[in-house]
C-alpha cells in the first residue's frame, strides 16, 4: 500500500470535547464530566487514518500561526503525512471545533479561522505531490474555485472524492462541486440537503457513485442501476467523533484497490468501526493498520484507475 498516494484538502483544527452525561432541557444546563482537547479537522481526521492504513499522505490546509497550529502541524508530521502544502496564516487563529458529546450523539461547533483564509495553488500541489486521487472536504472557498476552474479544462486526470459535510452540502452555492466529483460521500442528512429527484438522478445518470452513511445501518453505494445497502457488525462505541472520516479513507483506498462495491463498503464499515472504539477523532493507528493487512493480494495494476507515472505533466 506504501505505493498508493492520495492528496487530502479540508479543515485542520484543533477539538474541544466536552462529555456531558445528557443533553439539556430548552433554557437548562448541565455540568461537563470532563474535556479533552485533541486534534481534529475533517481533512486532517481522514490523512491520518490513511496514513495508518499504509498509503502515502499529502494534506493541503492551513493553520494559524500559533500554538495550535504548531501542534496541529507536528502531529501531522509525526504521523508520515506530507505538510508542505499546509499554509501558515499569520493574523488568523487555528481553526477550532467545540464538541458536546453524550454518548453516541455529538454536536459541533465550528470556528474556521484558518481553514478560511487560505488561498494555495491546488494544481501545483496535484503537480508536485503526484497523487492516485484527490479528497476533498470543506477547504477555503479558493480551494473550491480553482477545483472548478482546472476542471473545466479537464485538468485532473485522478478520480476526485467529495465529502461536502453538512454546512457546505446545504449551501447551494457548491452545486457545480457534483460536476467536479467522481465520488460523493454523505450522510442522510446532507444528502437531502445535497440533492432533489433530479439532480440525484443526473448524478448517477453520469457514471458516478454515490455513497451514503447510515451510522449503525451500514452505508449504501449507488452507481448507475447499482443500488446496495451493506450492513455493519454491531460495535462497542466509546465515540462517533471521527468516524465518518475513518469510512471515507477506507472506502478510497479501497476503491483505489479496485474491490467490488460490496467489498468496498465492507471494508470501508470496518474502518468506521475502529474509529468508534476510541476517542477522539483521531482512529487508532494500530488497528487501522492491522485492518489494512486484510485487503486481499493486489497486482500493482489493481492499485490505481490508472498507472503511475513518474512525468508529472501527465497528472495534469
Amino acid at each position: 500500500m506504501s505505493r498508493t498516494r492520495i492528496l487530502v484538502a479540508g479543515s485542520i483544527n484543533m477539538d474541544d470535547l466536552l462529555y456531558i452525561p445528557h443533553q439539556p432541557q430548552e433554557d437548562g444546563a448541565v455540568s461537563v464530566s470532563h474535556t479533552e482537547q485533541l486534534p481534529g479537522g475533517h481533512g486532517s481526521n481522514c490523512a491520518s487514518a490513511l496514513a495508518a492504513l499504509g498509503v502515502q499522505v499529502g494534506m493541503v490546509g492551513a493553520v494559524g500561526d500559533d500554538s495550535n497550529g504548531r501542534i496541529l502541524l507536528e502531529d501531522l508530521a509525526s504521523r508520515g503525512i506530507d505538510i508542505s502544502c499546509v499554509d501558515k496564516i499569520a493574523d488568523e487563529p487555528t481553526g477550532r471545533v467545540i464538541i458536546p458529546s453524550c454518548g453516541n450523539e455529538h454536536h459541533m461547533y465550528v470556528i474556521r479561522g484558518a481553514n478560511d483564509k487560505f488561498d494555495p495553488n491546488i494544481k501545483r500541489a496535484i503537480a508536485s505531490f503526484r497523487p492516485d486521487a484527490l479528497v476533498i472536504f470543506d477547504p477555503s472557498w479558493a480551494t473550491f474555485e480553482k477545483l472548478r476552474d482546472i476542471k473545466k479544462v479537464n485538468d485532473i486526470q485522478i478520480p476526485v472524492y467529495w465529502c461536502p459535510g453538512g454546512i457546505n452540502a446545504g449551501d447551494p452555492s457548491f452545486q457545480f462541486m457534483l460536476d467536479v466529483s467522481d465520488v460523493a460521500i454523505v450522510n442522510l442528512v446532507e444528502r437531502d440537503a445535497l440533492f432533489d429527484p433530479a439532480s440525484h438522478q443526473a448524478f448517477l445518470k453520469n457514471g458516478r457513485e454515490l455513497i451514503t452513511t447510515l451510522g449503525k445501518n451500514g452505508a449504501r453505494f449507488e452507481r448507475g442501476d447499482i443500488d446496495k445497502i451493506v450492513s455493519v457488525s454491531e460495535t462497542r462505541v466509546s465515540d462517533t467523533v471521527g468516524a465518518g472520516d475513518a469510512f471515507i479513507a477506507g472506502y478510497v483506498l479501497a476503491r483505489l484497490r479496485d474491490l467490488s462495491p460490496e467489498n468496498r463498503l465492507q471494508f470501508a464499515n470496518a474502518a468506521g468501526a475502529v474509529a468508534v472504539g476510541s476517542s477522539g477523532a483521531r482512529a487508532r493507528s494500530n488497528a487501522l493498520a492491522e485492518l489494512a493487512k486484510s485487503l486481499p493480494p493486489f497486482e500493482p495494476a489493481m492499485f490505481v484507475n490508472k498507472p503511475i507515472l513518474a512525468n508529472q505533466e501527465n497528472y495534469l
